[in-house]
């Protein structure tokens, strides 16, 4: 099990892509796929200083990406999931699937017209093509997140106004009902 960092698009100049010196003893670089050599893993940062610079990057910011979980996973980092764009969980390309979750590599050849992971994985060309894919959808799915939390918003309003109503009415049932029988029976005396 080896840790690679897959670059996180920032809004700054530079994305961050590098290799983390591992924490646990490397069996399987699985190089056929992942591209990662023992050689790689030489001089490289600790992972503790990645995962630092990771959330400063990131914190505060939209994270695009696919299938995001399995790298915060990894890095043990937590993010607002506001603030996630996850090409591999945006409804419209999983409904063109089957409503499966679509790879990145089927995503990128059918709407981008591009071929990725054709071979060793490159952390860099899948970024790019992730955030090519969300920039090609952005303005849809910034508009479906406002239309979502509109409407969450105008439920939570609903529900208090709702329950200050019920409360509202139950005071009234109580108050009709202290008036027709009295307060006697609801005022705690040691007379009785």
């Amino acid at each position: 099990d080896h840790r690679d960092l897959h670059s996180f698009p920032t809004r700054r100049s530079s994305d961050l892509d590098t290799f983390v010196k591992p924490t646990e003893r490397v069996t399987d670089y699985r190089t056929h796929v992942s591209g990662v050599r023992p050689q790689d893993l030489v001089d490289v940062p600790e992972f503790s200083l990645v995962q630092t610079k990771v959330s400063e990057i990131i914190k505060e910011r939209i994270l695009v990406g696919h299938a995001i979980h399995h790298d915060m996973k990894v890095l043990f980092l937590d993010h607002p999931r506001k603030l996630i764009r996850d090409t591999s969980k945006y409804k419209p390309f999983r409904a063109n699937f089957g409503g499966k979750t679509p790879g990145l590599k089927h995503l990128s050849d059918r709407y981008l017209g591009v071929k990725v992971q054709t071979g060793e994985h490159s952390s860099v060309q899948d970024a790019q093509a992730a955030v090519r894919l969300y920039t090609l959808v952005r303005n849809d799915w910034e508009k479906e997140i406002k239309e979502k939390h509109k409407l969450s918003k105008f439920r939570g309003k609903k529900k208090v106004s709702k329950e200050l109503n019920n409360k509202s009415s139950l005071l009234s049932g109580l108050q009709a009902e202290l008036s027709s029988t009295g307060t006697k029976q609801y005022v705690d005396s040691d007379e009785e």
